[in-house]
């Protein structure tokens, strides 16, 4: 059954595994950032159904799509501009002398391969906003606000080496709002806005004949 309590625990742990799994490039992290990635899903899902908001899981869903559909687009590229340059993408072997006329050509692919998983990394991010935003309202837990807003711009700035280091952050972040999750419905009001409603006058007294 789906309960706040299971999506706080699921996503603590989720976020803890994606953190860990992110630090070394390996297959045995991978299969750890895989878990913790699930473990994730399954608590916004969760999340989701105690609101009956599905709009936060798929968005969720199309944040995860996008990024891995961006990044196997890219690396086809990558690949497939590497396997030219050197003749392997060809039935005519390239010639050693003819490697330098190809440099120009390889770096152009290579560069369009990253500015898909670029783009692919930014679209994505906003659709992971959209989710944790809407957890945010729904549980009164802003800080999962502040974990997509740091993602966000972590995901703009990978085009430099910060903006890994910015996500990485978020999702240190995303351990801590989760952590802050109510156990239940009743303790997940969010905070009541204050009304601009000025009072009425209090009722002026009756003026005295003269």
């Amino acid at each position: 059954m789906a309960t706040l309590s299971s999506a706080k625990t699921l996503g603590m742990v989720g976020s803890i595994l994606l953190v860990i799994g992110s630090v070394v490039s390996s297959f045995t992290y991978f299969i750890v950032a895989l878990i913790g990635l699930i473990l994730t899903l399954i608590a916004v899902k969760y999340i989701a159904d105690v609101y009956s908001d599905q709009a936060i899981f798929r968005n969720i869903i199309i944040y995860v799509i996008a990024d891995i559909v961006g990044v196997i687009i890219g690396a086809i590229f990558i690949v497939a501009a590497a396997l030219s340059f050197v003749g392997l993408g060809s039935t005519i072997p390239t010639m050693p002398s003819q490697l330098p006329a190809n440099w120009v050509s390889l770096v152009i692919d290579i560069l369009v391969g990253l500015l898909i998983i670029w783009a692919a990394l930014i679209i994505s991010a906003f659709f992971l906003r959209k989710s944790f935003n809407s957890i945010a309202m729904k549980t009164g837990v802003g800080t999962f606000r502040t974990a997509a807003l740091l993602y966000i711009i972590g995901a703009f700035l990978t085009i430099i080496i910060i903006g890994f280091i910015l996500i990485w952050v978020a999702w240190i972040i995303t351990i801590v709002a989760f952590s802050k999750l109510p156990e239940n419905t009743t303790a997940a009001q969010p905070p009541a806005m204050p009304s601009n409603t000025a009072p009425p006058p209090p009722p002026s007294a009756p003026s005295t004949p003269v």
